[in-house]
């Protein structure tokens, strides 16, 4: 994943938007998202999507905790079954502090 031109002091700051489908809500997914995030050193935050099936994640960080993030939630936790994951670089506009559930 390329770094964005996004800046905090002198860190380079990537951010993507990360969509997961599958079996991922009622499974504590959003918390298993809190534990990869605090694991990886990113910032952002998890929220269910209406459709009951999806789970939208901003992640923001280097490039390389970013990947490690990806590796870690493509496994989900236990009793989730990930079916799919899109991943959307978009352009740090705002810099997250810390990783909430919404």
């Amino acid at each position: 994943m390329k770094n964005n031109p996004g800046q905090s002091g002198n860190l380079q700051i990537a951010t993507a938007i990360i969509l997961v489908q599958g079996r991922v809500q009622g499974v504590s997914f959003r918390r298993f998202a809190v534990e990869c995030a605090n694991k990886t050193r990113v910032h952002g935050c998890v929220r269910n999507l209406s459709d009951g099936r999806s789970v939208e994640i901003i992640i923001q960080g280097s490039a390389s905790s970013l990947d490690n993030f990806l590796r870690l939630i493509e496994k989900g936790p236990p009793g989730a079954l990930v079916e799919n994951i899109k991943v959307e670089q978009i352009e740090t506009l705002r810099i997250y502090k810390d990783f909430d559930i919404r």
